[in-house]
């Protein structure tokens, strides 16, 4: 690594102690020329910048349109119209196996959207329903805790969700059957 980079010839300034650097600095006055001050880069970069003033009005246009489009991509846009169900349920984390509030959203494409909260406009992640290979009725307690729970099965993940009561739940399954074209796997639980 030393022959390839010429920082590494060098031992750094910290390594010796303040009468040794002195001294070491006051003797490279009259150097080769091979440090970094004399190379006659400006600023030592060596890649090219374009100037402002070389960018047309039409390109900072096109560029500025571009990053609106980034930044709002994820926006809650969705048409009230194409909402199959909406409301609040408890989801397990993937990794911490923790039960967290979730403002959930279901299309009818069958994109679930999950927020923090219902005013939020930046859903925390996504993911397809369509495609669901199977969906249950589940409970995790015989307490009303975790009683009411769905189990949806994708191709990439397991989702558990806990409602507040079976009403609920069985309207979340409804509107999983009509976006997925499945049906439940079991009976609910009473």
């Amino acid at each position: 690594l030393r022959a390839l980079h010429p920082d590494f010839n060098e031992t750094p300034n910290w390594f010796w102690s303040d009468d040794q650097n002195k001294s070491e600095s006051e003797g490279d006055e009259g150097d080769d020329g091979d440090s970094k001050e004399n190379d006659g880069d400006e600023g030592g970069n060596e890649l090219d910048y374009i100037n402002d003033d070389k960018i047309d009005a039409k390109t900072l246009e096109q560029a500025k349109q571009m990053k609106d489009k980034g930044i709002n991509k994820d926006k809650k846009k969705i048409d009230p119209d194409a909402i199959a169900k909406q409301g609040y349920m408890q989801k397990e984390g993937k990794m911490i196996k923790s039960w967290k509030r979730r403002w959930f959203v279901l299309q009818n494409n069958g994109i679930m959207s999950y927020y923090h909260d219902n005013h939020e406009e930046n859903p925390i992640a996504r993911f397809n329903c369509k495609d669901l290979t199977k969906l249950l009725n589940k409970s995790w307690s015989k307490s009303n805790k975790k009683r009411y729970g769905i189990k949806v099965y994708t191709p990439h993940r397991n989702w558990k969700f806990l409602c507040a009561n079976n009403d609920q739940r069985a309207d979340w399954i409804k509107a999983f059957e009509q976006v997925s074209g499945k049906k439940v796997g079991n009976l609910p639980t009473k």
